[in-house]
């Protein structure tokens, strides 16, 4: 990368130019992960919520079902 720089102007543009395209990358990578762990931890509140909070109330009584062990 050897390159004789006329003037600042020109080197900070090839500089500033070659960081937006990276950064813009960076943006898409860092976006695609948070949906990501948005989707993760909206899945495992749905399996809590079914699990402890839809489950219990309409379960049978499955200890006058099948006796007292059941409970």
């Amino acid at each position: 990368m050897a390159l004789a720089v006329d003037s600042f102007d020109y080197l900070a543009k090839e500089i500033i130019s070659t960081l937006t395209s990276a950064r813009d990358a960076l943006a898409v990578i860092g976006t695609l992960y948070a949906a990501r762990k948005s989707l993760s931890v909206l899945c495992r509140l749905l399996t809590t919520l079914k699990t402890y909070g839809i489950a219990p109330s309409w379960c049978p009584d499955l200890k006058h079902r099948y006796g007292e062990w059941a409970g």
